[in-house]
């Protein structure tokens, strides 16, 4: 950004502009995760409830702590609780791919017109 390092150009458009429709891409997909106070890594209100750390993320949990560095949950687009946002999200994705593998169920052949 040209404002930070003098090259390339600034973008015409802030986080602050677009992270309403994060906040709805978010609630819409049912991502899970943590508030981090992460300075790359926004903080969204609409989280679900993060994984539980494995094994191997305790492990690397531990040593990035003993090596001065900070190791955050991984945010992604998880189940982990059923809200209401998400069932209707899911019964409506469930019905498209319905119609889409039998569609003489949702509209009435082309041999039925005749």
């Amino acid at each position: 950004m040209r404002s930070t390092d003098g090259q390339g150009l600034d973008w015409p458009i802030e986080y602050k502009d677009i992270a309403p429709y994060y906040d709805k891409a978010e609630i819409f997909m049912g991502v899970c995760g943590a508030k981090e106070n992460h300075p790359d890594l926004p903080d969204g209100d609409n989280f679900l409830p993060p994984v539980a750390f494995k094994c191997s993320d305790v492990a690397i949990k531990k040593a990035a702590e003993k090596a001065g560095l900070r190791a955050i949950r991984v945010r992604r687009a998880m189940l982990t609780k059923i809200t209401t946002d998400t069932a209707i999200a899911i019964i409506a994705a469930d019905a498209r791919t319905a119609a889409r593998r039998n569609p003489s169920t949702t509209r009435r052949s082309a041999r039925s017109r005749r």
